[in-house]
């Protein structure tokens, strides 16, 4: 089972924008919380668009997110747990439980790059520059946002998949 997130080629500016984001977690201007709530509010909120006309794929995929919880990990960067009450309430919390399923990144760079759509998920993780603990947990509601995203979906939806990247990107202040 492929786990292919698929995110936009983005604009000159929003790109720009994006690597600014990053670039002020790495020096400290915005805290891990902050660069987490940013790319999580991001993912689950561009699905919408996506399986607005696929109620049944709607359904599916905000049933398999609720009640879950992940860490996401930048070693010396970011380790923070997102817990998910639905797809629409979203809390995070500083540190991730070892026994939490988790993505590890091994760099801030391979997520820039997911964003940036210049890897995706899958090759990153090919490529071992993501560990995932508790695969089965994390795949239980990966896999079906992965079955939506597909090249003619993601061109359907550019405009509005960009304007949410835009609104996420004015929240943390880029």
């Amino acid at each position: 089972m492929s786990i292919s997130i698929l995110f936009q080629v983005l604009p000159d500016d929003l790109e720009r924008r994006v690597k600014t984001a990053l670039q002020a977690l790495r020096d400290g201007n915005i805290t891990d919380i902050e660069a987490a709530s940013f790319f999580f509010n991001y993912f689950f909120q561009r699905l919408e668009p996506m399986y607005r006309n696929n109620p049944k794929a709607a359904q599916v995929i905000q049933e398999s997110v609720k009640q879950q919880e992940i860490g996401l990990i930048v070693p010396n960067l970011v380790e923070v747990t997102l817990h998910i009450k639905t797809i629409s309430e979203l809390s995070f919390t500083k540190g991730v439980n070892p026994k939490s399923p988790a993505m590890i990144f091994n760099a801030l760079q391979v997520v820039e790059d997911i964003l940036l759509a210049k890897t995706t998920l899958s090759q990153a993780l090919i490529e071992n520059k993501i560990k995932i603990k508790k695969m089965a947990n994390i795949l239980r509601w990966l896999a079906p946002i992965a079955t939506i995203q597909t090249e003619a979906i993601l061109q359907q939806v550019r405009e509005e998949d960009l304007a949410i990247l835009e609104k996420n990107l004015q929240k943390i202040g880029y």
